[in-house]
């Protein structure tokens, strides 16, 4: 699956079947290329996919796709992308097209968010646990063959902040409350609360706040 041309067309059964055009074209920009390719063709059999991970096999694809998937928008082959109606974009921000956001028209734009909320709260957490704990002092003395005994408070006796609160940061947030923390969050518009979030500032105060 490395290129368009590993691609049957697409037709009815008989002697003399018609040949249809695929309804859709799809470079994808993607480390993990070959694997939406399979599950796009097992799902979308008229979808043609075109596998693209690197900048070469990138740009001699762009000008034959209708829709891009990636996770920055290749900004140096916008004028080949001469049939590009749609850009997927595998993060959520969206900030790689702000070079080319005046050309933009006749693009549909679409991003991935929500649906990192929970692994990279997992980091997170898994981060703040580590760090409370001094994982890393605990591995070396493990190494030594050495037991040092400890006190460590538990995370519910602390604090954490959290600056924005989008899908990401409001899912730390439930994480964290969930863990006991007091919560403080800031965000720009502080009209509504937030679940697991104690105490809201507007971005303005932030600094007031932490000084």
């Amino acid at each position: 699956m490395a290129g368009p041309n590993d691609f049957p067309a697409i037709g009815g059964k008989g002697k003399n079947m018609a040949t249809k055009s695929r309804e859709l074209s799809v470079v994808l920009n993607h480390p993990f290329a070959e694997t939406f390719a399979k599950f796009i063709s097992e799902r979308f059999p008229k979808v043609r996919t075109f596998i693209a991970p690197d900048p070469e096999r990138l740009e001699r694809y762009i000008g034959e796709a209708n829709a891009l998937l990636a996770f920055n928008f290749p900004v140096q082959f916008f004028d080949k992308a001469k049939k590009l109606r749609w850009f997927q974009c595998t993060g959520a921000g969206v900030d790689s097209l702000f070079p080319i956001r005046d050309r933009l028209a006749n693009i549909i734009v679409t991003n991935a968010r929500g649906i990192h909320g929970d692994v990279i709260a997992d980091y997170v957490m898994g981060g703040v646990t580590m760090l409370h704990w001094d994982f890393r002092r605990f591995l070396r003395e493990q190494g030594a063959r050495q037991w040092n005994s400890r006190a460590v408070a538990p995370l519910a006796d602390k604090a954490i902040g959290v600056v924005g609160l989008g899908s990401i940061g409001s899912t730390i947030a439930r994480r964290a409350k969930s863990a006991g923390m007091t919560v403080f969050g800031s965000k720009r518009d502080v009209s509504a609360s937030v679940n697991g979030v104690d105490q809201l500032f507007t971005s303005g105060r932030l600094k007031a706040t932490t000084m």
